[in-house]
């Protein structure tokens, strides 16, 4: 039981770590998802379009199952999203995903950039 608290307090301090690196306007705030990065669920799509001068690296989990899991960052071909591209992954991609729960991406560039983002799951047309 002991451990299972720390695993949820470590990942717990990860999401604040990235929080407050990120600066708490750009946590789950998809308003500028336009001018640089965005995250949707259509059908049976996950979709994410890299509109950064940059390539980005990414890793989706439902929300909860975040709290229980120890990740770190994986930099390949499979999580790559090239710089000014559109890229498109079964949800299978996003680890604990069930259809209506809360889903968040998080995305890297090296050490220089990292922003979390709810994954949108009814984005407007």
């Amino acid at each position: 039981m002991q451990n299972h608290q720390t695993k949820r307090f470590l990942v717990f301090f990860f999401l604040l770590l990235l929080w407050s690196q990120a600066g708490c306007e750009n946590l789950f705030n998809n308003e500028n998802k336009v001018e640089a990065l965005s995250a949707t669920i259509q059908d049976d799509a996950f979709i994410i379009k890299n509109n950064l001068p940059f390539d980005v690296y990414f890793f989706a989990v439902d929300l909860e199952t975040s709290y229980v899991i120890d990740w770190i960052p994986v930099e390949s071909e499979e999580n790559r999203v090239m710089a000014g591209r559109v890229r498109t992954f079964s949800t299978d991609m996003i680890i604990g995903f069930e259809s209506g729960k809360t889903a968040i991406a998080t995305f890297w560039n090296g050490s220089e950039y990292w922003n979390t983002l709810e994954i949108d799951q009814n984005p407007e047309l």
